[in-house]
């Protein structure tokens, strides 16, 4: 073999190893981007409740309805914001049970008209928006995050958005230490009947007499729903970079 030749395949070999490094680092770069795999995803919000059905409620003008929905509203304008495409299983006070062709009760309707929304939208996972009511003992507070008991992904996601919640509501809004979310298995048929992995939260107690007021006001549903936007951001973030991983 020639001395030219030999030449031609060392700067071959060194330009490919260039190359592989040069893509190993853009994607290690790529996968550190905290809106990694966020930008450009569909998500769907489910605003508990809804029309004639109200939730919880405590009085004529508190009711878990409005607080599911504003929080939604909010948790959409950040994931758009942010380059998401959001579906709303409802975007004002209204019941889905006239969308379902399920020859059942108004509450069975309602739920498998929510179930269609996310089935068909092509979302990756959902999250569904409540609030807590516990009257025999109105002391409890604090989230709860509810995943499906068979999806390790639900759980993970629940999580990711548990410890945000934390971070972001209680140590930096509430500047509160010690009060944590809960993430628990259910059976519920939102989460064990759609095809995609997905949670719902009790965004706190309305029988709280702290968390009931921290619940009508705005900061706190904002705090909220920017805690649950870095959940999600942090889900696809680790999904990417076990994607680029492998």
């Amino acid at each position: 073999m020639s001395v030219n030749r030999i030449i031609v395949y060392v700067i071959i070999a060194a330009l490919a190893a260039l190359m592989f490094f040069s893509i190993s680092e853009y994607n290690h770069e790529y996968a550190k981007s905290p809106n990694a795999g966020l930008k450009g995803k569909l998500i769907v919000i489910d605003p508990g409740h809804g029309g004639i059905d109200g939730g919880a409620s405590l009085g004529e003008h508190f009711n878990e309805k409005d607080i599911n929905l504003d929080i939604s509203l909010k948790l959409k304008e950040r994931l758009t914001n942010a380059g998401v495409k959001v579906i709303l299983t409802r975007d004002s006070d209204v019941s889905l049970e006239s969308k379902s062709d399920l020859q059942s009760s108004r509450y069975r309707r309602d739920l498998d008209a929510r179930r269609d929304i996310v089935d068909n939208s092509g979302t990756d996972v959902f999250i569904s928006i409540h609030s807590n009511c516990f009257r025999s003992n109105p002391e409890t507070k604090g989230a709860i995050l509810f995943y499906y008991y068979a999806s390790e992904e639900g759980k993970n996601l629940a999580q990711l958005v548990g410890s945000s919640i934390n971070e972001i509501v209680y140590r930096n809004f509430l500047k509160n230490n010690t009060l944590k979310s809960k993430i628990l298995p259910e059976n519920l048929f939102i989460l064990r009947s759609t095809k995609v992995p997905g949670i719902l939260v009790e965004t706190g107690y309305m029988t709280n007499l702290e968390e009931g007021r921290l619940l009508r006001q705005d900061d706190f549903q904002a705090f909220m729903a920017e805690a649950i936007f870095d959940g999600l951001q942090n889900y696809y973030h680790e999904t990417h970079v076990r994607e680029v991983v492998h």
